[in-house]
């Protein structure tokens, strides 16, 4: 058995909600943001001159006439320039084309109605910085949005959030953008690793929105501290710049791309890949998801090659360094056969001082405990792969393995005629993503 794969599915696609990671800074960060916490609200207060006027009804009327407005398909959309691209149909048709049983003319009427509401609510006569918080009350903060990590169909539907009352950053995020852009905000997405929030900018002013607190506005340091983002990925412009309106619809088919090749389904995964890389050729997190889907249809090549191009983007990505672990040491005598550089990549993994989902932590814990059998550690093996089943229990393939590795632990102790004195419980420091 030593040459089951058994690939980990660790999570692709943006991972839903970031504030549990803003409750875990580690002591180190927190000397780090207070050291830096003036040179934030310089940040923050970006072109301190006075603020325009803002008439929501007249940007409003003037973006009925968007050829976006009446698009039947998210490939009609993209097909579009980028002033006539309107996010909130697009957004209802991603969900349309995932949920058979969307009604989207219903969702349509649903959406102008909360527009309209917006605008009532935003007046004329205020500014940007007025609208943005008329907007964070109205859409975050009165309708107490919970955070939730369904990891299902409804991560695509702006309507599940008013309905359920319930979201995390994509749909959130989808939501708050929809509407703003038909009122003529400024407002961008802007990705960090496993999340998105807003900005706004207008030229003269700049701040971030995060949607998963309310609206506050977080500086993009903040972010990248909490984010653990390395320098290389800014000078890629992977993380922390604003995003067009198709640089964002392509990293949420992105992520739609991603779903639905861990339910099984290829080809329209494979659809929704091919157009996000073809808007962004650097959205790391589509060339995570292409590798899965390459590892799940038989192209191990084309997998491995897909998350060493995402690490070059993003040499902390979790998911990359796991998978890319996995293929190594997924048989003897395969192409890329390298226990030793799977053992590092994990450790790398480990070491990332951002807080990982459990799904994630999991993930690492089965590879390693399957690095650990290439190896005949039996020990390390069982010891890892019973923490992947306490942090992902329904996993049964975890729990197989854990069990298939402590019968053949319990063999090689009785063959070596002695039992090996327990160790620590593996990953409890570094899985967790954060020193204390």
């Amino acid at each position: 058995m030593e040459e089951e794969r058994g690939r980990s599915e660790a999570e692709v696609g943006l991972a839903p909600g970031f504030a549990p990671t803003l409750r875990l800074v580690t002591c180190r960060s927190r000397k780090l943001l207070g050291a830096f916490a003036l040179a934030g609200a310089l940040l923050l207060s970006v072109g301190c001159g006075s603020w325009p006027d803002y008439d929501p009804y007249a940007l409003l009327e003037a973006r009925r006439s968007r050829k976006g407005l009446s698009a039947r398909t998210v490939e009609e959309v993209f097909a579009l320039p980028e002033e006539e691209i309107d996010l909130g149909r697009a957004a209802l048709l991603i969900a349309s084309e995932l949920r058979p049983d969307f009604d989207l003319s219903a969702g349509t009427k649903r959406l102008d109605e909360l527009v309209a509401e917006a605008a009532r609510h935003i007046g004329r006569g205020g500014n940007g910085r007025e609208a943005v918080e008329e907007l964070n009350g109205l859409l975050l903060i009165r309708r107490g949005i919970g955070y939730y990590q369904a990891r299902s169909e409804k991560d695509f539907d702006i309507t599940e959030v008013l309905t359920t009352r319930r979201g995390n950053c994509l749909n959130c995020s989808m939501l708050y953008l929809a509407v703003a852009d038909r009122l003529g905000l400024p407002l961008r997405a802007v990705l960090a690793p496993g999340h998105v929030f807003m900005r706004f900018d207008d030229g003269r002013h700049s701040f971030n929105i995060e949607p998963t607190l309310g609206g506050r506005q977080l500086t993009d340091l903040r972010y990248r501290i909490i984010s653990d983002i390395p320098a290389t990925s800014l000078r890629h412009g992977v993380y922390l710049r604003s995003l067009s309106r198709r640089e964002f619809l392509a990293e949420v088919l992105a992520a739609r791309g991603g779903f639905l090749a861990r339910r099984g389904r290829y080809e329209p995964a494979r659809r929704d890949l091919k157009l996000a890389l073809s808007v962004q050729p650097d959205s790391v997190q589509a060339l995570v998801n292409k590798g899965f889907l390459e590892e799940k249809t038989g192209g191990a090549g084309r997998a491995a090659a897909g998350y060493r191009l995402a690490l070059e983007l993003d040499p902390r990505n979790v998911v990359a360094l796991n998978n890319l672990a996995g293929l190594m040491v997924s048989g003897p005598g395969r192409s890329g056969y390298d226990p030793v550089e799977a053992r590092r990549l994990v450790d790398a993994a480990i070491r990332v001082r951002r807080r990982l989902p459990d799904v994630q932590r999991a993930a690492l814990m089965d590879t390693a405990a399957r690095i650990a059998v290439v190896g005949r550690d039996w020990r390390d093996a069982v010891r890892y792969a019973r923490r992947a089943v306490k942090l992902a229990p329904g996993r049964l393939d975890y729990r197989r393995r854990a069990e298939e590795y402590a019968l053949r632990a319990a063999i090689a102790r009785k063959n070596e005629g002695r039992r090996e004195p327990p160790g620590r419980e593996p990953g409890d420091q570094g899985a967790q993503g954060g020193r204390e």
